[in-house]
């Protein structure tokens, strides 16, 4: 019979606690004055910062066409390190709220987006490069169907078209065929 508490957890083994105080040994708490600089790759995100419409069309297979419209405010958060999407896109019942946050991973050399929306209860998190010479963003994800077990591959593409607009698409991969695209978006600067 133990001396904790009821659901309290177990104590930590020689072993991790080692390896705890060597995580903070190794890497310590830096303060706001000590902090790395933003990645350099962020520079291809200041285009998209600011407030936009948005025009919106989507077709999923066996689905009739939607389009909708809406607005967005993109501004850079925690010391200029992700450019956060605040969307919403629709009317009453059928409005639709997003917040997509795009940074560049330094450890992994690729830009990334996290996607959560009013609609699903759960994240995308597509990640990939942006092509110079395109002025595209271009990020590949993975989602898995937990109750078929199938795995469904998307692709997005972000074209960067100056500081009035940007464009973005995504795509379903549907082997054998070529990809399908699903939405298809124009944002145009308010501000």
């Amino acid at each position: 019979m133990s001396d904790r508490p009821l659901g309290a957890p177990p104590p930590l083994g020689r072993g991790l606690a080692a390896l705890v105080l060597l995580a903070l040994v190794a890497h310590p708490v830096r303060g706001a004055s000590e902090a790395r600089p933003p990645a350099a790759e962020l520079r291809f995100l200041e285009p998209l910062e600011g407030r936009f419409k948005i025009e919106m069309s989507s077709a999923l297979p066996g689905r009739d066409k939607q389009t909708a419209h809406g607005s967005c405010v993109n501004r850079f958060i925690l010391a200029s390190r992700f450019l956060q999407m605040e969307c919403s896109m629709g009317e009453a019942e059928a409005r639709r709220d997003s917040v997509v946050v795009f940074g560049f991973d330094e450890r992994k050399r690729q830009f990334f987006a996290l996607a959560l929306d009013s609609v699903r209860n759960y994240y995308l998190q597509p990640w990939g490069n942006y092509d110079q010479a395109a002025h595209s963003f271009i990020l590949n994800g993975k989602e898995r169907d937990d109750s078929s077990g199938s795995v469904m591959t998307y692709r997005v593409r972000l074209r960067v078209e100056g500081r009035q607009a940007y464009h973005l698409e995504a795509f379903l991969d549907v082997p054998p065929g070529a990809p399908l695209r699903i939405v298809e978006a124009v944002y145009t600067r308010l501000d």
